[in-house]
């Protein structure tokens, strides 16, 4: 009897143990209608790997960066985030992402969760992309049909020197959509010119050729790099605002990253009507 206490003892240690090594081992999961992946450096990112019919993960070769698809996901990254330090020291994260699914989504916002050096959270941060515009209740362009693909800039306050790695996350919504009316068109070329600073403006007008008044005209400008990363994400409104049917309206875009850096670019409108 005497030797049966100890024993007990030791097998329940024993067990305890195996348990917490289990756990140590579990994989993260990711929840329905969202995409998520680790980056283990701050300089290196990760490329989503396409859905499948089952849960996969990838691992990038020479980086330890491993990235999780959920089966069914629509939405996922395009390429790589591209981590920046801004004028304050402060980092921003760029990217793209694009709908693989075979049904509209709605409001698609990319998280990004920051750590430092010891892997401890220091911060969080999100931002909805700009896509496709749809109407649910009115116009939002946070939507995505199926092919098409947004742009996102996460802007932090967060210093840049404390970001040793960061995790992303693409969640969205899957409400009812509709095409909007209105429809637009650049007028003539956009030209390509610098500010009093050197840094990229975007000047030229719009006309919206469809036979809806439209109001809240935005154009939005995405700048890429020679390597092909997003390095600027800006926006202005036309002159006036609104924008009648048939009307043509002139817009002027000013960014913060100097012309020398911009390899390329493109456009996309936002409105309301």
């Amino acid at each position: 009897m005497k030797y049966l206490i100890p024993l007990c003892i030791f097998l329940l240690i024993f067990v305890t143990g195996c348990q917490t090594a289990q756990q140590q081992d579990t994989t993260t999961t990711v929840t329905t209608g969202s995409t998520s992946s680790t980056s283990s450096s701050a300089t290196t990112t990760t490329t989503t790997s396409s859905t499948s019919s089952s849960a996969t993960t990838t691992t990038t070769s020479g980086t330890g960066i491993t990235t999780t698809t959920l089966a069914g996901a629509n939405v996922i990254l395009k390429g790589t985030i591209n981590k920046r330090q801004d004028s304050l020291g402060q980092v921003d994260f760029f990217g793209e992402v694009q709908n693989n699914g075979g049904s509209n989504v709605s409001f698609v916002k990319v998280h990004i969760t920051m750590k430092n050096a010891s892997g401890n959270v220091i911060a969080t941060d999100y931002s909805y992309i700009d896509g496709t515009v749809l109407k649910t209740s009115s116009n939002t362009n946070t939507c995505l049909r199926p092919g098409d693909g947004g742009a996102f800039c996460v802007s932090t306050t967060t210093k840049y020197a404390d970001v040793a790695s960061f995790t992303y996350l693409i969640d969205w919504e899957t409400f009812s959509t509709s095409i909007p009316k209105a429809s637009f068109e650049i007028v003539g070329s956009i030209t390509e010119g610098s500010d009093y600073s050197g840094d990229r403006e975007y000047l030229g007008e719009i006309r919206n050729k469809s036979t809806t008044d439209t109001t809240f005209n935005k154009i939005i400008f995405v700048s890429k790099d020679s390597s092909g990363n997003i390095i600027n994400i800006s926006y202005s409104y036309v002159t006036g605002a609104d924008i009648p049917a048939g009307a043509t309206r002139s817009f002027d875009v000013t960014t913060n990253i100097p012309s020398t850096e911009v390899a390329s670019y493109y456009y996309m409108f936002d409105w309301s009507e």
